[in-house]
């Protein structure tokens, strides 16, 4: 999957003079990729999703997300997991922003995990996230 990205990067920079430069960049790239979709991961939040299913839902699909709650890698290998509830994709921002286990979900060891520590073996973003979090009073834009 990388060399054609590889190629785009080299065309892209039209083959400068330091033959390295596309390969730095490349270092910076980043894939991230859940076993399905990133609704696995959204899903992880299942402490809300239950609650959307028995306050907004049909009440049944919650037993479904206690399992996955006990075993949250095991949502890892849901194919098609929107399709499994109730709610389908309708709250997938909400569940993304409120609350997310992100330390359970870590702790599971599953693509969230691989994810964030490769996410971490990039320098560059380390370094522009400390940067972020060492400022005080910054604002988003």
């Amino acid at each position: 999957m990388l060399p054609p990205i590889e190629a785009g990067v080299r065309a892209f920079m039209k083959q400068p003079p330091d033959s390295n430069a596309p390969s730095e960049r490349m270092k910076r790239l980043r894939l991230l990729v859940p076993f399905y979709s990133i609704e696995a991961w959204v899903y992880q939040n299942t402490r809300e999703a239950r609650h959307l299913c028995e306050e907004e839902g049909c009440k049944q699909c919650h037993v479904k997300i206690a399992e996955w709650e006990k075993n949250r890698a095991s949502l890892d290998e849901v194919t098609h997991p929107k399709g499994a509830l109730c709610f389908q994709d309708k709250y997938n921002a909400h569940l993304a922003s409120s609350g997310f286990p992100a330390r359970e979900v870590f702790d599971a060891k599953a693509s969230f995990s691989r994810t964030v520590m490769g996410l971490l073996e990039c320098d560059e973003l380390t370094t522009a996230l400390e940067q972020t979090y060492a400022a005080p009073d910054s604002q988003a834009p």
